[in-house]
């Protein structure tokens, strides 16, 4: 199943393959989109390129929209304000879902033969 995710806010012409997750934070639930691959990003076909360039390129990606996340809640808190100017940076902040890198794992040639087998 494809298409637009609620909260999530992605470069134009970006297509990712990713799960919409549930994350325990601070003792609450959240959801959260964990990436493990692409096939555009910001216009940039890269399915051709090796899998780890292409984490590498995620990794990038993920790292950039975090910062905006920073850059958010700084424009519309104005550092620490207070009061209802610090509420109106979490509402504004909390309405994007956090994306991450999901960690990669190397199945080992016994383990892949078993996944074959079974």
């Amino acid at each position: 199943m494809g298409g637009v995710v609620p909260g999530v806010r992605l470069p134009r012409a970006t297509l990712i393959v990713a799960e919409k997750v549930t994350e325990q934070v601070d003792g609450s639930l959240r959801d959260a989109l964990h990436v493990f691959d692409a096939a555009v990003i910001a216009g940039d076909d890269v399915r051709r390129l090796p899998y780890s360039e292409r984490r590498r390129r995620l990794g990038l990606l993920v790292e950039a929209l975090d910062r905006d996340q920073d850059v958010l809640r700084q424009s519309v808190g104005g550092g620490g304000g207070g009061g209802w100017v610090d509420e109106a940076a979490d509402a504004a902040v909390k309405q994007n879902m956090p994306i991450r890198l999901k960690q990669a794992y190397r199945l080992s040639e016994q383990e892949y033969r078993l996944l074959i087998i079974n």
